[in-house]
């Protein structure tokens, strides 16, 4: 509904997953599993999430 020009969207996305991806950044999630943090990384053409794991110890 938003998106209505949907090759701007695209590159949009790109352009922010790329930076994630760059600067190795901690990235939040709503629906992410606790802690709910991650980063993002290259898969192929795509991205993919890669979840923080969570552990009581410190």
């Amino acid at each position: 509904m938003l998106d209505v020009d949907p090759v701007a969207a695209e590159a949009t996305r790109r352009k922010v997953y790329d930076m994630l991806v760059a600067d190795r950044m901690l990235v939040q999630g709503f629906h992410y599993p606790f802690p709910a943090v991650g980063h993002v990384e290259k898969s192929g053409a795509g991205y993919r999430e890669v979840l923080v794991n969570w552990s009581a110890a410190i």
